[in-house]
């Protein structure tokens, strides 16, 4: 099967960045499609709420070319925050199964292969927006590999639809995909931490807090993740589960 989701990418960008700090369970979302489609946009918005969004020192915006053992570090760094990861179609490696399992499930990979124990603090919990012009499962593929259905699960892939638009308004949606990248280069790193202060500051026990956050998730699960009824494309086939970490059952931990 191939798990595939009908999400708003416009609404996505958002609810994801703001998911981690209720410690939800660990996974991620990627953004696919052609290029010119407003992804790279989209993750930058993404990338704002917690930080600078660029690939600069001290970003919070990471690019797939980097090693496994690159990625795993800059993991441990957003850990219970969020990471942006541009362009899928960069990565060099050829275990790109793995290093997306060791990601969405917080585990290094190395951990992974044998039976040692995780080490406090050595581990991570993500829920991260990737892009790429290809689907998750088609980029392992393509790479000779074998995508497992437990890490389908944790990575949902969302494709980004081509909209139907007139010459006039392409201009006007490249503008306006301009001035949102001028605008997260100059304002970031404000709405995360006003979130979880705002949210703190609402509820006096964390009983309460869970309480509000169970159903929280059960609307995203309700209204935001929609299943395929009638598949389009061998590649586009119903989705059989939704992200771990937006489960109505799991609750908070």
């Amino acid at each position: 099967p191939s798990y595939h989701s009908k999400c708003d990418p416009e609404e996505l960008k958002t609810d994801s960045a703001f998911g981690m700090p209720l410690n939800v369970e660990g996974g991620g979302f990627h953004l696919y499609g052609e290029t010119s489609r407003g992804k790279t946009t989209k993750l930058l918005l993404y990338a704002s709420i917690w930080g600078r969004p660029d690939l600069n020192a001290g970003g919070f915006l990471a690019s797939w070319s980097a090693t496994a053992n690159g990625l795993e570090a800059r993991a441990k760094l957003h850990n219970h925050v969020g990471l942006a990861l541009d362009e899928l179609g960069t990565f060099k490696g050829s275990d790109l199964d793995a290093t997306t399992y060791s990601l969405a499930d917080g585990v290094p990979k190395s951990r992974m292969l044998s039976n040692a124990s995780l080490q406090a603090g050595s581990g991570w919990k993500l829920l991260f927006l990737s892009t790429g012009e290809l689907s998750l499962r088609q980029k392992i593929e393509e790479n000779s590999g074998t995508p497992r259905e437990g890490m389908m699960v944790r990575i949902i892939s969302v494709p980004v639809p081509v909209p139907e638009q007139e010459p006039e308004d392409m201009e006007r949606g490249r503008q306006t995909a301009e001035a949102i990248k001028a605008l997260c280069s100059r304002c970031y790193g404000t709405a995360g931490p006003a979130f979880v202060e705002k949210l703190t500051g609402l509820f006096s026990t964390r009983k309460q807090l869970d309480r509000y956050l169970k159903l929280l998730f059960k609307l995203i699960y309700q209204r935001r993740l929609r299943l395929d009824d009638e598949p389009k494309s061998h590649l586009d086939k119903p989705e059989k589960s939704v992200p771990r970490g937006l489960s109505p059952k799991r609750g908070i931990h």
